[in-house]
């Protein structure tokens, strides 16, 4: 028999407590769902948050895409580069309990071009417009 923990004094969660080895195993799931992107899995001792520790920018955003909304931020890191955070939207297999991802970008690293870049930079897109007019100006004269 599993260890129930009381959530309760919480209004944004189920007034039952928590399975925590329910959590753990569908924590196992979820990595699995994006192989080699999670780096380190840390649960709440109370299973309530689960975060996940993902590779890269570009893995972060196949996660992004892979649950098709969810919220995040970005902010700058005091040794250069960004601080990614993604939070995932309540999962079917997890009521109750709060998936957040992050990730860290280097301060030279190329960014990917995807969905949660443009959604997080706002200036990326004319960043990359900038770019490929650049290449292709490029690619003319060296024609």
């Amino acid at each position: 028999m599993s260890a129930l923990v009381d959530v309760s004094v919480l209004r944004w969660l189920p007034t039952a407590g928590v399975d925590v080895a329910m959590v753990r195993g569908a924590v196992a799931g979820l990595v699995a769902a994006v192989p080699g992107s999670v780096l380190d899995v840390n649960v709440a001792a109370d299973g309530r948050t689960v975060g996940l520790q993902v590779a890269s920018v570009a893995a972060l955003s196949v996660w992004f895409d892979l649950v098709g909304w969810a919220s995040g931020a970005v902010s700058s890191r005091d040794g250069g580069g960004l601080a990614w955070h993604v939070r995932l939207p309540m999962l079917p297999g997890l009521p109750g309990v709060r998936v957040e991802l992050t990730a860290v970008s280097g301060e030279f690293e190329v960014l990917p071009r995807t969905a949660l870049v443009r959604a997080m930079c706002p200036w990326m897109p004319q960043r990359w417009a900038l770019e490929d007019r650049e290449a292709a100006a490029w690619a003319r004269r060296a024609a």
